[in-house]
């Protein structure tokens, strides 16, 4: 299968994906679904199935701080999903307690 590479960037708030071989550009509103989107872009301008395109993310316009901050976020982030997870399972084999999403 083909890997077609993207350039990837930030502007007005938005990470651009350009795919360069096809003259195609997309846009995604967080680092982490960029390479779906990117995938999706691809697909699209083809007009072939989703699972069958495979891309390769390039930042190199990226500046490295960016990256690293946006690595730090979803790193934190899957930890607040994990431990919201966590309160649930305790919330539910406690019948009789209040479980607010606060406390």
């Amino acid at each position: 299968m083909r890997i077609y590479p993207v350039q990837v960037f930030r502007n007005n708030g938005f990470w651009i994906l350009e795919v360069p071989e096809l003259r195609a550009v997309g846009q995604s509103r967080t680092l982490t679904s960029a390479g779906d989107t990117a995938r999706e872009l691809v697909a699209l301008w083809l007009d072939v199935p989703v699972d069958q395109v495979q891309v390769a993310l390039d930042y190199r316009r990226i500046g490295p701080e960016a990256i690293q901050l946006a690595v730090g976020v979803r790193s934190e982030q899957a930890r607040a999903e994990e431990l919201a997870g966590a309160r649930r399972v305790v919330c539910g084999r406690l019948p009789g307690v209040w479980c607010t999403p606060t406390g």
